[in-house]
């Protein structure tokens, strides 16, 4: 099993996370209750080795971190 740990702090309202593969398409997307800090673990067991983009969107504003995944 491949676990994403994605910590987020500072952040407080109605979030999305997603991610976006190299070729734009989304292949996670998940709408949380920010209160500060979350804790959020993803499943990449399935996805294939590349680059990703991670979006977090929240009050209007976008956030942006990319990362690839190996094995």
């Amino acid at each position: 099993m491949v676990k994403f740990n994605l910590i987020i702090k500072g952040i407080i309202g109605k979030s999305i996370i997603k991610i976006i593969d190299l070729n734009g398409r989304e292949v996670f997307s998940k709408t949380i209750d920010m209160n500060y800090k979350a804790n959020i673990d993803i499943d990449f067991t399935n996805y294939s080795q590349g680059f990703y983009i991670l979006i977090l969107q929240n009050n209007g504003n976008l956030y942006f971190k990319d990362f690839i995944k190996q094995h």
